[in-house]
């Protein structure tokens, strides 16, 4: 049986007069101590970014995504130990490693005196800060796609110092959106505002005021920030995914329901 991986590695055939050159999805290393990677989700739509590892030293390869996963476990199966999902193809054209704004104990203290964070809030801050640097990792990673960055949503990547199924390399993504002042992160904290999302509040303050007060309403305390905002592309997603469910659900009940009762139909043999 043959099975076909697709692959998004470049192609041996020269483009055509006129023929458009697809763009590749960006890709850029955020650790270069321990080989990770973001590059978007998808090809095409909202760049929602994606972790990646892969560093050959160690031997260390894996994706973020639970389909790529499967897609390298069946490739393993079928007999290619070496198959790479598409995200991991990105990495052999990966933009270098480049030391991001570094975060600063006195942009906190100035959040802390204007009652933008709690003082218990402020030392988880410094914390996992301190434990980042102990690491020799970056806290908190703007995620910048240059021109093609939005304007309304801005996503970035936090250390964890845990690994877990939502931050299988000690990272989570957390997204912000300016635009109503809505943050959300992967993690499992629900019930409040999480720290990674204080963090990254942490860092806009610093480098970029002006996109975290667009919308946000200040308050010391841990209901100023509301995280249940999600992903545009996940959102989008799921709202296309019921709406066609109920189409078809009601499509299924007015045209394939069978009557309660069925017309009697006499045989003549």
């Amino acid at each position: 049986m043959f099975i076909y991986f697709p692959s998004e590695g470049p192609s041996s055939e020269k483009p055509q007069a006129g023929q458009q050159v697809r763009e590749q999805p960006p890709i850029f290393c955020i650790d270069e101590r321990n080989g990770i990677f973001v590059t978007p989700k998808d090809a095409h739509g909202p760049r929602v970014p994606l972790h990646v590892k892969k560093r050959m030293v160690s031997g260390s390869v894996a994706c973020e995504s639970s389909v790529c996963r499967d897609f390298m476990r069946i490739g393993v199966e079928s007999g290619n130990p070496g198959l790479e999902c598409i995200h991991l193809q990105r990495t052999n054209r990966a933009v270098c490693y480049s030391t991001p704004a570094s975060l600063r104990e006195d942009s906190l203290q100035s959040m802390v005196d204007n009652g933008l964070l709690s003082k218990t809030r402020q030392d988880e801050c410094v914390q996992l800060r301190n434990q980042s640097i102990a690491g020799g990792v970056d806290c908190v990673f703007p995620i910048i796609w240059h021109e093609q960055t939005s304007v309304r949503f801005f996503y970035f990547s936090v250390f964890t110092g845990v690994k877990d199924s939502w931050c299988q390399f000690e990272r989570t993504r957390v997204s912000f959106d300016s635009h109503l002042g809505k943050w959300h992160c992967q993690c499992r904290n629900k019930i409040r505002s999480c720290v990674h999302i204080y963090l990254c509040m942490w860092w806009l303050f610093q480098e970029k005021p002006h996109i975290l007060f667009c919308q946000t309403e200040t308050n010391a305390e841990d209901s100023n920030v509301d995280e249940r905002v999600r992903d545009v592309a996940e959102t989008e997603v799921a709202t296309l995914a019921s709406n066609d469910i109920q189409e078809l659900t009601d499509y299924l009940w007015r045209q394939k329901r069978v009557p309660e009762n069925l017309p009697q139909i006499s045989l003549n043999l």
